[in-house]
């Protein structure tokens, strides 16, 4: 490549655990536009710098066009992941964007309040991925002693947005994509003509699992009987959830 078209591309910074892969985002940001940083806190992955997402020593700030945080941030408690999100913003220059993606724990949720948490949801060269992979972890992985697979936070699609906006960033939009969530925020300064407030909510894609079946109520399976409390009412374990119809995630 010649040394003016090196100088003139811009730089994404993927931050990873574990998964700061060489050229995996090659087909969004192509090697001849865009010079790639990994960034992972894992040594064994090999990256251009090692150290803390939540700490992004080695990078100076607003010095990258845009940062990757593939399935990432579900790997820290909550409190980390807003500082990690304030070092993506910090690290960004002004007009830069962040692209996110985390699990859809609300999904996810939907599998285990309908008592299906074991329910295969798609298969990988790992195995199948249930319910409860994605909101604790890859079960196979861990057990095989790699604690970075277990999961520490769990994301709804505005819940994501609204941490996005909290940490600094604007022009937000965020869409459920299957099993996962993808967010984008940018970084425009005040008075920005381009700065936009509103965060933009993308409805469920095409893909979107369809919701499984309700629980039925006790009452309605035969040969069952309610169970009553000592306060003489039904066990709140036999009614359905008080916020049940907004988990059906298509409304």
């Amino acid at each position: 490549m010649p040394p003016e078209a090196a100088a003139s591309r811009k730089t994404v910074l993927q931050l990873g655990w574990m998964s700061a892969t060489p050229g995996r985002f090659e087909a969004q940001f192509p090697p001849a536009l865009w010079q790639e940083i990994r960034y992972d806190c894992d040594a064994r992955v090999q990256p251009d710098i090692h150290g803390p997402l939540e700490r992004l020593d080695g990078v100076a700030d607003a010095t990258v066009d845009a940062v990757m945080l593939p399935q990432v941030l579900q790997r820290f408690p909550l409190h980390l992941v807003a500082q990690i999100l304030k070092e993506a913003l910090r690290v960004l220059k002004d007009e830069g964007c962040a692209i996110l993606t985390v699990p859809n724990a609300q999904l996810a949720s939907v599998y285990v309040a309908n008592n299906q948490p074991l329910h295969p949801l798609y298969d990988t060269k790992v195995g199948a991925i249930t319910p409860l992979d994605l909101l604790y972890g890859l079960r196979s992985g861990i057990a095989q002693g790699e604690p970075h697979f277990q999961h520490r936070s769990g994301f709804t699609h505005e819940q994501l947005g609204g941490m996005l906006r909290e940490c600094g960033f604007t022009n937000i939009a965020v869409q459920r994509k299957g099993y996962e969530i993808t967010a984008v925020g940018f970084k425009f300064p005040y008075g920005h003509p381009e700065r936009v407030e509103r965060i933009a909510m993308g409805p469920p894609s095409e893909v979107e699992a369809p919701r499984p079946p309700q629980v039925p109520r006790a009452e309605a399976l035969p040969g069952t009987k309610p169970l009553v409390g000592a306060n003489g009412l039904p066990d709140d374990l036999d009614l359905p959830p008080a916020m049940w119809k907004p988990l059906g995630l298509r409304q």
